[in-house]
């Protein structure tokens, strides 16, 4: 299944770019991510940990930058699998100029291996939790700065 959209960043696209390529803010924009251990150069062992009311499903797989063209793009890989199921993402990521901000362009592809009524509502979730999620970090240091100046 495909999903594209838009979501506006009040900074500049390195400064996105660079955001976006950061362990510490895949760690807290990635939906259920615990942990990112290196594999190599922008590839990391995944763990992932989902939950719905009192169950909870443990994923294992990998997240992975590919194509990094900075600060105009790069690919995302996230490929995760647990008995139940699994699900692998790819994404295409455009850091677009817009005024004195940044618009990032994205195009997935997802791909789920159980939960088939679930799909597109569960695509669209993630794709917005990890854009807020992404948000929410670059905008930490600027209310810290202003909280301590």
């Amino acid at each position: 299944m495909r999903i594209a959209g838009r979501f506006r960043y009040d900074a500049a696209p390195e400064v996105v770019y660079a955001l976006f390529t950061h362990r510490d803010a895949l760690l807290h924009a990635v939906v259920g991510l615990q942990s990112l251990e290196e594999l190599g150069p922008d590839r990391w062992a995944a763990s992932i940990r989902v939950g719905l009311g009192g169950f909870a499903l443990r994923y294992e797989g990998t997240v992975a930058i590919t194509h990094r063209d900075p600060p105009h793009g790069f690919k995302l890989q996230i490929a995760a699998a647990t008995d139940g199921g699994g699900a692998e993402v790819a994404a295409d990521l455009r850091f677009l100029p817009d005024g004195s901000g940044c618009v990032v362009a994205y195009d997935a592809d997802f791909r789920f291996h159980g939960a088939q009524r679930l799909q597109p509502a569960l695509a669209r979730g993630l794709v917005d939790f990890f854009l807020r999620g992404m948000k929410e970090h670059l905008e930490r240091p600027r209310r810290n700065r202003k909280e301590h100046g």
